[in-house]
């Protein structure tokens, strides 16, 4: 995971749960509250473990990408100065959510969000 922000970074699992169209809009208030870089996560199921050359070859990206883009729902619109991107991970949810939040300074999984120290907030 290559993460290149100095000022500050926040991370959104997205998935086509309610909950996580709210995280969405959790996590750009506070990437632009905190003045941080906003890095939307997605975790495609794991069903196909190989690995691919480039991204676009995985049978699961072309959907993935679909879904985040409609998960944006007009919040890059309501929050201008906020600088996101988008990852793709496979992998277990849970192992992969742990590695962001050795860097990120809230990770929101739908469910709260989780600062660094792994306290939940709601």
């Amino acid at each position: 995971m290559q993460v290149t922000s100095t000022r500050g970074l926040v991370v959104v699992r997205v998935d086509a749960t309610p909950e996580s169209d709210a995280a969405i809009g959790q996590g750009f208030d506070a990437a632009h509250r905190l003045g941080a870089e906003l890095i939307l996560l997605h975790i495609p199921p794991s069903a196909d473990s190989r690995h691919w050359d480039t991204l676009a070859d995985a049978p699961w990206y072309a959907a993935a990408r679909q879904l985040v883009t409609n998960a944006l729902n007009g919040w890059p619109d309501k929050y201008p100065d906020v600088v996101y991107r988008t990852h793709y991970r496979q992998g277990n949810p849970a192992e992969v959510l742990a590695g962001y939040t050795k860097v990120a300074d809230r990770v929101f999984t739908g469910d709260g969000a989780v600062d660094t120290m792994g306290t939940k907030d709601r």
